[in-house]
């Protein structure tokens, strides 16, 4: 099958340019090429997939300027290659685009060749990636991703996957660490099966259980004999999960399996050997519970052969158009009715939210938005009384207002405060005008009239200067 080529989107003024863009595009096999109305449905595509690459006229109607909006894409996605087509040979100008963020400034005549080499290593990069992965693509399907660090991750268990060695996967709560598990295991090609299990709580007695099984009567209640994991899984895989809550003296039992691939069921002196294969998660620092010495070190050096990190959900907010189309099809689904479309601003609302619950926070708070939407359109209402409510910031907590404006020894002009106000929820919100006036508490009116008012004091200010 065919990989699914990005687009090229194409914003400029002249329809003659468009034009010639576009053919010169297309006949050297650019198959999807998307012609912006404006910088609003740019960064609408924007959100919704990487592109091969933007190519921007310098000079744009409307009231952005094109040196503000390559800023602006290249914020919103720093490795976009953003060309710009100028409308004369000006050095300084050309510099001043690629200073914001700009990779190449080309002037007319066009020169669609070293257009085509710039849109050409992009699109065989994305092939490379496309061709590398094609052997695993058919194990992926669980786990929704465009990100680069995933698809590494892919690739890296691709070439762990034979190994016998266990492997330990690390990460936020919530990011998916038991799904990379069932892809290690379906790559594996073992012939037992997957058996998760999750010690985190368990003493030692439970946790023998737990893997190893028992006999009859080993303890009060015994009645049956019983399978642990490592016999359950048979030659498969066996997870176990949270192995940061492991006692000191459950680790040497852990280390034992690990070294020997023996086992002895409670209430049992039958040796068994295993061949299933270990994988470990939690979502614990190990080596800081190693070097406070409440992890073993020789079990940490064992467990450390081959290591997966998943990045938390807000290092890879690119996936979140692809992550919030899957959640909102499966909700639907299980509620059996037709999925609902979702508003632009919802995307610029989730990319401000830190998601200390990660994916399986998204899709919680897909589901239920579903489950409360009785249109054909998702309400902002009941994402933002979510985000409201665990009042987390996108980054490290910034100095209360009260400390900055205890310390300021002249307070600033109320007309600079609030022209700094309305710019930063403008930034914060991608230019949404309604989506920044919920910021900050006043209706969309009202930030309109403010920007009309401080548009004409600049005006005035510049005039009488």
């Amino acid at each position: 099958m065919k990989p699914h080529l990005p687009p090229v989107i194409v914003l400029h003024r002249d329809p003659d340019v468009v034009a010639r863009l576009e053919t010169g595009l297309k006949s050297r096999g650019v198959t999807r090429v998307i012609i912006a109305d404006g910088a609003s449905e740019v960064g609408w595509e924007l959100q919704k997939e990487c592109p091969l690459a933007l190519l921007l006229g310098a000079r744009l109607e409307g009231d952005r300027s094109a040196l503000e909006l390559v800023g602006l894409y290249h914020r919103v996605q720093p490795t976009l290659p953003i060309v710009v087509c100028g409308e004369e040979a000006d050095l300084e100008t050309g510099l001043r685009f690629m200073r914001a963020g700009a990779a190449d400034y080309l002037v007319p005549p066009f020169d669609l060749a070293r257009l085509w080499q710039r849109v050409q290593r992009e699109r065989n990069r994305v092939l490379e990636s496309c061709a590398s992965l094609d052997s695993v693509e058919r194990f992926t399907a669980s786990i929704v991703t465009r990100d680069p660090r995933m698809l590494q991750l892919f690739d890296y268990c691709r070439n762990v996957a034979a190994s016998p060695r266990p492997v330990l996967i690390t990460g936020e709560t919530g990011v998916g660490k038991e799904l990379f598990a069932e892809l290690l295991h379906r790559m594996s090609g073992r012939p037992g099966k997957l058996v998760a299990v999750n010690i985190a709580g368990l003493d030692d007695t439970l946790l023998s259980d737990t893997l190893f099984g028992h006999r009859r009567g080993a303890y009060t209640g015994a009645v049956d004999d019983r399978a642990g994991a490592l016999e359950q899984a048979g030659g498969g895989t066996v997870l176990i999960d949270e192995i940061g809550d492991l006692s000191l003296s459950a680790q040497i039992k852990l280390l034992r399996l690990l070294q020997e691939q023996e086992y002895s069921p409670l209430g049992s002196d039958e040796v068994r050997r295993t061949e299933a294969r270990i994988v470990l998660a939690t979502h614990r620092d190990l080596f800081a519970l190693q070097q406070e010495g409440r992890f073993r070190a020789d079990l940490y050096y064992r467990i450390y052969t081959h290591r997966l990190l998943i990045p938390p959900l807000r290092e890879r907010l690119d996936d979140l158009p692809l992550l919030l189309n899957a959640f909102i099809a499966s909700s639907a689904a299980a509620l059996h009715r037709p999925p609902p479309g979702y508003p632009a601003e919802l995307l610029t609302l989730l990319r401000h939210y830190s998601f200390p619950g990660n994916i399986r926070e998204l899709e919680s708070m897909v589901f239920d938005a579903v489950s409360c939407c009785r249109s054909a359109m998702l309400s902002l209402d009941s994402f933002r009384e979510h985000l409201e409510s665990r009042n987390r910031p996108a980054s490290s907590p910034e100095e209360p207002i009260e400390a900055v404006i205890r310390r300021l020894s002249r307070l600033p002009p109320l007309k600079s405060v609030t022209r700094l106000l309305i710019a930063e929820a403008l930034r914060r919100s991608g230019g949404h005008q309604s989506l920044a006036a919920r910021m900050l508490g006043i209706t969309p009116q009202a930030i309109n009239s403010r920007l009309r008012r401080l548009r004409s004091e600049s005006k005035a200010e510049t005039e009488g200067a």
